[in-house]
């Protein structure tokens, strides 16, 4: 479980603003419009922004202001972060080195992750001759493979095609049932906000004004504007 308790962030005219949410093992989808904060949030979760107030506990334990490689994260980025010196493979398999796995292992780990992600053929390309939609997958893989206690996923199949994006829908709804570890996923399309969350946030401007499941928040949400989001048909979140 991932609990927030008035999370707070100030950065320079931007805030997050007492934050209060809690996920347990479901699979949970933040919308919002651009610039709501979504890409901060996910961010300050998994320590790369310090809060200003409140904490996150991350099933007994208090992680606020541990390092990010302490709090049995996997966090997959808008822009991937694959180190571009490496193959596909040392890619995946780098966050493993801290966990104590042997070569052995490790190969195994990498191998099962990159066959169910279908990206087990590339392992050993070099991460900057891949695809946009490629390179999603293997930031995917690494961030799974570490087996997280929790998972964030910012935008993490925008750049596929819609076959494939379908495909990785059903797979990242199976990962999650699978491993019942809490997922949070900032989406693009309203189909995946459909399709996946079991529970979904509205950001909007820095503060969390609405959560439930879809079928809640889109019978009674909270005030005119998040009417009219939910009921465009998409929901589009760009990075904040």
């Amino acid at each position: 479980m991932i609990r927030l308790k008035g999370l707070s962030l100030k950065q320079g005219r931007f805030e997050l603003k007492d934050i209060s949410a809690e996920i347990a093992g479901e699979y949970c989808v933040v919308v919002g419009p651009p610039g709501a904060g979504k890409t901060t949030l996910l961010e300050t979760i998994c320590g790369l922004r310090i809060p200003t107030a409140g904490s996150i506990m991350l099933d007994k334990t208090e992680i606020t202001f541990l390092p990010p490689g302490k709090r049995g994260i996997g966090y997959m980025p808008q822009d991937y972060a694959l180190f571009p010196h490496m193959t596909v493979k040392d890619n995946i398999s780098f966050g493993l080195q801290y966990l104590n796995y042997d070569k052995a292992g490790s190969e195994k780990k990498v191998k099962e992750i990159s066959t169910l992600l279908e990206i087990d053929h590339l392992l050993e390309r070099s991460s900057k001759t891949l695809s946009g939609g490629e390179a999603q997958r293997a930031a995917m893989a690494r961030a799974l493979v570490i087996s997280p206690k929790l998972l964030l996923l910012d935008e993490p199949i925008c750049a596929l095609d819609e076959k494939t994006r379908m495909k990785m829908i059903k797979i990242l709804k199976n990962i999650q049932r699978q491993t019942k570890i809490p997922f949070l996923h900032v989406c693009h399309f309203y189909d995946e906000m459909e399709q996946l969350s079991d529970k979904v946030l509205i950001i909007w401007e820095g503060e969390l004004v609405q959560q439930g499941t879809l079928k809640e928040v889109k019978k009674k949400p909270v005030n005119g504007k998040i009417r009219e989001f939910l009921c465009k048909g998409t929901a589009v979140c760009e990075k904040d």
